[in-house]
C-alpha cells in the first residue's frame, strides 16, 4: 500500500503543480524551501500535494510541519490524555507522511511544532527562512469558524512570506496516518 500510496500522491503532485502553473503561467518566484502545514485532515491532503508537487518542480527543500496544541482544560486533569501520547501520536502520523513524500522527493523532512498552529507556523516560516508556505482550508462557517477560527486564515494575514491555502472537497483523499 505504501507503494501505491507514493504513485498516487506522486501523480496528484504533479497534477496540483501543472494546475498552479496553468492558471497563471510560470510563477516569479524561485522557491527553494517550502513550508506545508498538516492536520490530519482532508484539507491538509490537497496542500501537501501542492507543496510535493511544487517542491518537485522546483527542487526545493520541503517541510511537512504539524502543530500540536494544548488547551488549558476546564476539567479535571485526569480526563486529559497524556503529553507523551499526544506527542507519540502526532509524532506517528508527521513520520508516515514524510515517509509517503519521501517516496516521491528525498528533500522532505517533519517538523512538529507545539502551540498554537498558526503562530507557530508563522514562527517556523521566519526561523527557517520559508520562502513558500502552504495551507489547506477547511472553509468552515458559522459558529465552527467562529470558535475555531482560521489557521489558514491567520497564517495568511500574518505570514511574511507568499501564503498559497488549498482546499479539497474529497474526503477520501485525507491525510491520515
Amino acid at each position: 500500500s505504501g507503494r501505491h500510496g507514493a504513485a498516487s500522491l506522486s501523480s496528484r503532485a504533479r497534477g496540483a503543480a501543472h494546475d498552479v502553473h496553468g492558471m497563471r503561467g510560470d510563477i516569479m518566484y524561485p522557491f527553494r524551501k517550502i513550508l506545508v502545514a498538516v492536520d490530519f485532515e482532508p484539507a491538509s491532503a490537497g496542500a501537501l500535494d501542492l507543496a510535493s508537487g511544487l517542491a518537485l518542480e522546483y527542487e526545493a527543500e520541503l517541510v511537512v510541519a504539524h502543530a500540536v496544541e494544548l488547551l488549558i482544560p476546564s476539567y479535571p486533569m485526569a480526563l486529559l490524555p497524556e503529553v507523551d501520547d499526544l506527542e507519540r501520536a502526532a509524532r506517528d502520523g508527521l513520520d508516515h507522511i514524510v515517509e509517503r513524500v519521501h517516496a516521491v522527493w528525498p528533500r522532505v523532512s517533519g517538523a512538529l511544532l507545539w502551540g498554537s498552529a498558526a503562530e507557530q507556523v508563522i514562527r517556523y516560516a521566519d526561523d527557517e527562512q520559508m520562502d513558500l508556505v502552504i495551507v489547506g482550508t477547511h472553509r468552515r462557517k458559522g459558529p465552527s469558524r467562529w470558535l475555531l477560527g482560521s489557521v489558514a486564515e491567520q497564517v495568511t494575514r500574518a505570514a511574511h512570506v507568499p501564503v498559497l491555502t488549498v482546499h479539497t472537497d474529497d474526503p477520501a483523499s485525507a491525510v491520515h496516518p
